[in-house]
């Protein structure tokens, strides 16, 4: 019976019994990565510093027909007193810790003779997943008490859907699934369906998330208001073509032989030719035909209504009439005149 409670608590032990689950190929990476820190003997010497070390992140698989497990893509952390020792993936003390954390011993390591695992917090069951999808669109059911911690907390269900499609995802004692993603833990359900809470793993993580949502609302805030300038603009570019004046007069045709020949005579100088010249040019240009006068109908009811409104009624008529046949812009240009 105790060592069956052990067995249920992670520790060595057991003999891979038939009536228990097989062995799998991870199941002894595991074991290998525990055996190479906790084995008497495995230990190193640098410059005279006696350390441990530990094997971690392998892959591999077993050969049937050479009797051979292949293990390929190892990690090695190192506690000797010299950062990277075994390369940049070295993370010393940290990366055995971090491993001790994660790792709950399995048959293997009981087969092995291993000490039971101490340190182990929750199990590690998959890192960075990745998907097609955009984060938006991952589902988080949110309970009550999540709801509440969202408000005392201050984080967005953005953050949330983030840790849950990208986050390292641990298994809890409880059988609850942790998230974790750049500083924020998210905590779910054993299927990772509902959100049950959600915190920052320390104040720093906190604060750098509120300066990076500070920065997003400046950035969307200047978005907006480089779209309403936009806005604007366009709109003043439309008014400004609907009441500018027409285009610039055609170029008048070239004057006749005569007419060159009267241009090139000297201009009299006396005042009196000056302003007959004058009346006929104004009278050789074509104005627009004046509008017909109020009917004597309308003037008939001005005694009733008064100038005032007879002139409204003759401006809405000139106005409609003008409209029907004529564009907006000379429109207004006949308004203007």
């Amino acid at each position: 019976d105790e060592e069956d409670e052990e067995d249920e608590e992670g520790g060595g032990g057991g003999d891979g019994g038939s009536g228990d689950p097989p062995i799998t190929d991870e199941d002894v990476a595991q074991a290998f990565s525990h055996w190479t820190y906790a084995h008497e003997g495995n230990e190193i010497n640098y410059d005279g510093v006696v350390g441990p070390v530990l094997l971690c992140d392998v892959q591999g698989h077993f050969k049937q027909r050479e009797n051979l497990f292949e293990l390929n893509d190892p990690v090695i952390h190192s506690s000797v007193g010299r950062k990277t020792l075994f390369g940049a993936t070295d993370r010393g003390d940290k990366g055995i810790a971090d491993f001790l954390r994660s790792h709950k011993c399995n048959k293997v390591c009981g087969m092995l003779g291993l000490p039971a695992n101490d340190a182990f917090v929750c199990e590690n069951i998959s890192f960075e997943e990745t998907t097609s999808c955009r984060t938006s669109s991952i589902n988080v059911k949110k309970t009550h008490h999540f709801r509440e911690r969202q408000g005392e907390r201050g984080f967005d269900t953005k953050l949330a859907k983030s840790a849950k499609k990208h986050g390292s995802k641990y298994v809890q004692p409880d059988g609850k699934v942790r998230h974790v993603h750049n500083g924020f833990r998210l905590v779910t359900s054993p299927d990772g369906e509902v959100a049950v809470t959600g915190m920052f793993e320390s104040d720093a993580a906190k604060e750098q998330y509120g300066q990076q949502r500070e920065k997003e609302q400046q950035q969307e805030q200047q978005k907006q208001q480089r779209r309403q300038q936009r806005r604007q603009k366009k709109q003043s570019a439309s008014l400004a073509a609907m009441f500018e004046p027409d285009a610039a007069p055609s170029t008048p045709p070239l004057p006749t032989a005569t007419e060159s020949a009267a241009t090139d005579a000297p201009v009299a100088a006396s005042p009196a030719a000056a302003a007959a010249a004058s009346d006929a040019f104004a009278a050789s240009l074509t104005l627009p035909s004046p509008p017909s006068p109020p009917d004597a109908s309308r003037a008939a009811d001005s005694s009733k209504g008064g100038f005032s409104e007879l002139l409204q009624a003759y401006e809405a008529e000139e106005v409609a009439r003008v409209l029907r046949v004529t564009s907006a812009r000379d429109a207004a240009d006949t308004l203007r005149r």
